[in-house]
């Protein structure tokens, strides 16, 4: 009687858990330690008048794409709505991916690949382990519920599961920069947690200066990206902007370094503008150069 009791306690615990999760807010559970969080509404994203033509010019790949998907993963590209990326270093983080996922699904298709180890997580739909053979690394993948599927190396996948059953600290959801993520209706926005000289491989001299980043972009007809960079005071914002429009100029017209000639001239419409402490470097992507470089598969 008593393990009969005592199963159905977990088993309550897990649901309660689960159900709690459900509709899960990640800007409550992001790491401490964390320094870029990224989000994408991957749906906005697709459905846009620039997307929808670049998939229609390269319908075959796409194919492949969502056929893979379907029948090696479990999941297809019309289940995943948002996207978040969550790094505390170069090449290692999490992506979380918001929509409707079956653990089922993915387990009979992903979980049955070589290499692939089910980690009978009962904290999660299903999880498991994985190499990455091109990185040599060990990755790791979970849905966690009906809306939340995570992939990413092992040790970010590891942590970021922690802060959902409390086992780990995570940052302050009302923190500005995750409240004004939360609430930032752009097809694309992020931002840098913490001063820029504490992302590992920043250029120190000229990131000890940079305040904030935030990010933020539209995707209609062209692209349409700003980077906006927050610096301790007037005099050097201008020396930044200088070097990273000087930089720009300098790529642009490098043949050597950069051969393809239409990214040159995407290159060439990045602007940088300040407005005392603060400079905006703008990306305006025309849709039709954009479409060209898809096609050249660049």
């Amino acid at each position: 009687m008593r393990k009969v009791m005592a199963k159905l306690l977990v088993g309550a615990v897990l649901t309660a858990t689960v159900s709690a999760l459900a509709g899960l807010d990640v800007t409550r559970y992001i790491p401490q330690g964390t320094k870029i969080v990224l989000r994408v509404d991957l749906k906005a994203a697709l459905q846009s008048e620039l997307m929808t033509a670049i998939l229609q010019q390269q319908a075959d790949k796409f194919g492949l794409v969502q056929e893979f998907l379907s029948q090696n993963v479990g999941i297809a590209l019309s289940d995943v709505d948002t996207l978040w990326l969550l790094s505390s270093q170069p090449n290692a983080g999490v992506v979380v991916c918001k929509g409707r996922f079956d653990g089922q699904a993915v387990r009979a298709r992903f979980g049955n690949l070589p290499n692939v180890t089910d980690l009978g997580r009962q904290d999660c739909d299903f999880a498991c382990r994985f190499l990455d053979a091109k990185k040599n690394t060990m990755q790791m993948g979970a849905v966690v519920d009906a809306e939340t599927m995570v992939v990413g190396d092992e040790t970010s996948v590891m942590s970021f599961l922690a802060t959902l059953q409390g086992a780990a600290k995570s940052l302050p959801a009302d923190q500005p920069r995750l409240e004004r993520l939360k609430n930032d209706k752009s097809v694309l926005a992020g931002t840098l947690i913490g001063p820029a000289v504490d992302w590992p491989g920043a250029d120190k001299e000229m990131a000890r200066y940079v305040i904030d980043v935030w990010a933020s972009g539209g995707l209609a007809k062209d692209v349409d990206v700003v980077l906006n960079l927050g610096v301790d005071s007037p005099e050097h914002a201008e020396g930044i902007g200088h070097i990273i429009q000087g930089f720009v100029i300098l790529k642009s017209d490098d043949s050597n370094s950069v051969q393809n000639p239409l990214l040159r001239s995407l290159l060439r419409a990045i602007t940088v503008t300040q407005d005392e402490n603060r400079l905006a470097i703008t990306v305006k992507a025309p849709g039709d150069q954009i479409q060209q470089l898809a096609a050249q598969g660049r």
